[in-house]
């Protein structure tokens, strides 16, 4: 899952472990990026379920999840709120994608 907000970037990604190396081996070649920040950990279920890459334009899309607390500091967004905003992706690919993304699950 990709979210765009005033030129800035936030990416959610699963898979297994191969998978995703490949995946950060591109990105990190490719010069387009400015990784500001990279957390890596695992979970006991997919957050995202079937959905296979979703994106979510905040500056011209709105939903319930994108109005809480947590979005209004975006701004100040720091790895060590990696886990709250994976949630916080989570429950906007929900939202867009409902067929596809499980409806969130308490931790």
């Amino acid at each position: 899952m990709l979210l765009y907000s005033e030129e800035q970037y936030l990416q959610y990604l699963e898979g297994p472990d191969e998978k995703l190396v490949q995946c950060w081996g591109r990105i990190a070649r490719d010069t387009r990026h400015d990784v500001l920040w990279r957390v890596e950990g695992t979970r006991d279920f997919a957050l995202l379920g079937a959905l296979p890459m979703g994106f979510f334009d905040a500056d011209r899309e709105r939903t319930p999840a994108a109005s809480g607390p947590l979005w209004q500091a975006r701004h100040d967004w720091t790895s060590d709120r990696a886990p709250a905003l994976a949630d916080l992706l989570g429950a906007i690919a929900h939202e867009k994608y409902p067929s596809l993304v499980p409806a969130p699950r308490c931790q």
